[in-house]
Parts: structure tokens; C-alpha cells; sequence
């Protein structure tokens, strides 16, 4: 199973979670392999002029108003358009705002109001 609870292996399943920590075990051929997932991964958060422009445009068309997000870097607050795992974006001017592990930032993920 993956951390979501969802069947990924015929006999798979979740054992337990420990700070945020999330055990898998397999059993294969009688021996069971222990594998530690790290649910607060390691982030990236982006900025780009462009994303904030689409964004701010489709959601005018319905209705709604897009308000980036922001990250908290050394006691500045810092505007990002995007969160993810990656670092990498499909828009050609996106800059690194910060990045780390998620739980040691202050932060508002981008949102369509």
C-alpha cells in the first residue's frame, strides 16, 4: 500500500506512523522488508510572473480572483506562485524562492477566491 492507504502490492500494507513517518512492509518469499516514508518531503517553492498572469486571467474569466501564495525567508515575507516536490516548472521565468523541508517554513499555498 502507499502512504494513501491504497493497494500498490499484493501484499502490501501500511504498519504504523511515528511522527509523521509512515511504515511500509512487504512480504516477499518470508522475509518482510520495512520501508520508511517521509510524508513531509522536501519543497520547493516557486515564483514566476507568468503562472501569476495565466492565473490571475483564468481565474477572472470564472469568476474568481487568484491571490498567490507566500513564504516566510529569513523574517521576509516572499510571494510564490507554486509549491512542489521538483523544483522544476514548465514556465520559462520561474525563480527559487526557498526550499527545505516543509515543516520548518511559515507559508499560504496559492489559492483562487
Amino acid at each position: 500500500m502507499d502512504y494513501l492507504g491504497q493497494q500498490t502490492h499484493q501484499h502490501g500494507r501500511i504498519h504504523g506512523t511515528t511522527n509523521m513517518l509512515l511504515y511500509r512492509e512487504q512480504i516477499n518469499k518470508n522475509c518482510i522488508q520495512r520501508e520508511v516514508i517521509n510524508i513531509m518531503a522536501y519543497k520547493y517553492f516557486l515564483f514566476s510572473k507568468e503562472q501569476m498572469d495565466f492565473r490571475k486571467n483564468m481565474d477572472s474569466k470564472v469568476g474568481k480572483t487568484y491571490r498567490p501564495g507566500y513564504v516566510i525567508v529569513g523574517g521576509r515575507r516572499k510571494t510564490i506562485t507554486e509549491i512542489n516536490s521538483t523544483g522544476k516548472s514548465s514556465y520559462t521565468d520561474v525563480q527559487l524562492i526557498a526550499e527545505g523541508e516543509e515543516n520548518n517554513f511559515d507559508y499560504q499555498r496559492p489559492s483562487a477566491i
